[in-house]
């Protein structure tokens, strides 16, 4: 029997030994614990986040693959009603037509690359209107500037003449004053 006593003491000492290593543990794997969950929490909303962003993408595309499909049927439509006018003419009007369409299309080309000719002249011309206003305001400011400097030259100076004037008076007074 004292074996088994032993025993119990034995395993109840290793058992306090363990729960205080297990607690020692515990308590410095918690904040890992919390990183590793912090993190995965961010994981998943960076995952959810691309999701969306994929979802949209797709969206995106299909809106796209639409808007393509549109126009090659629009595009087709118009080929077909093209190709219908010209089977109906002769060869030579056949390709008379086709001149006509490139002519038009040149035409139109040159039209825009002229209209972004002219907003690029318009916006050199903003640009440089801009600029010369602003060496206006400079200017003015310098010369209202330099009218002011003139103005308090002036202003002393008649403060002055008005002082001198001011105490001829004041003489004038007195030595008449004082004649009387």
């Amino acid at each position: 029997m004292p074996l088994t006593a032993l025993r119990r003491a034995e395993n109840s000492a290793r058992i306090f030994h363990l729960t205080e290593k297990r607690a020692f543990v515990k308590s410095t794997n918690e904040p890992v614990i919390e990183k590793r969950t912090e993190r995965r929490h961010e994981a998943d909303e960076q995952a959810q986040l691309a999701l969306n962003d994929q979802q949209a993408a797709e969206r995106d595309a299909r809106y796209q693959r639409m808007v393509v499909y549109d126009a090659e049927r629009q595009l087709l439509a118009t080929s077909d009603r093209i190709d219908i006018d010209l089977m109906n003419l002769s060869d030579e009007a056949r390709e008379e037509s086709r001149k006509n369409w490139r002519k038009v299309l040149m035409e139109a080309k040159k039209e825009q690359q002229a209209a972004i000719e002219r907003a690029i002249q318009a916006k050199a011309r903003h640009d440089k209107a801009e600029a010369e206003s602003w060496d206006q305001v400079k200017t003015g400011k310098l010369l209202l500037d330099g009218l002011n400097a003139q103005l308090e030259v002036i202003d002393r100076d008649i403060a002055k003449l008005q002082g001198e004037l001011d105490m001829d008076s004041e003489s004038e007074r007195s030595t008449l004053l004082g004649e009387d």
